[in-house]
């Protein structure tokens, strides 16, 4: 096919931009709304359980998102987004023989949330899971349990 062909097929084709502006056209764009996402009432019970029974001085921690993970996890079970007030739960867990486990990972995203960003820094980085955290962590009856589970390999058993 000869360059002129060409040219003249690339023409027939939508334009992105207008000719006179280098613009994008004025094509009408999908409005994308943001999903506004809800804790998952299966997440949210325990979280509130765990909220009123070990900080009831906290109860903004009830405004908390606690969601299940989007994605599959290879390596974080949990997480607590201190500034965006959510805790993230690895879907991994939603597996019947690992039920046992939400709980104590629950509280232990309330310790991050509770502690939040007063973590003091050691070597220039915050301590998330320092002394002050493990003692708080501690009043768990799980929390070694579960430490111990992950330490073994955990749900990629």
């Amino acid at each position: 096919m000869q360059s002129s062909a060409i040219f003249k097929q690339l023409l027939q084709l939508p334009l992105l931009f207008s000719r006179k502006s280098r613009q994008p056209s004025a094509r009408p764009r999908q409005s994308r709304k943001p999903k506004e996402r809800v804790s998952d009432p299966e997440l949210h019970a325990p979280w509130t359980h765990l909220v009123k029974e070990y900080s009831p001085e906290g109860l903004d921690l009830l405004s908390y998102l606690v969601v299940w993970s989007r994605r599959s996890q290879k390596r974080v079970l949990g997480s607590c987004a201190l500034i965006k007030r959510q805790v993230t739960v690895a879907r991994e867990l939603q597996h019947p023989g690992y039920e046992r486990w939400l709980e104590p990972l629950l509280y232990h995203e309330l310790c991050h949330a509770v502690l939040g960003d007063t973590v003091r820094a050691q070597c220039g980085r915050r301590a998330w899971h320092g002394a002050e955290f493990r003692t708080l962590e501690a009043r768990h009856a799980l929390s070694a349990e579960l430490d111990v589970w992950i330490k073994s390999g955990g749900w990629r058993h």
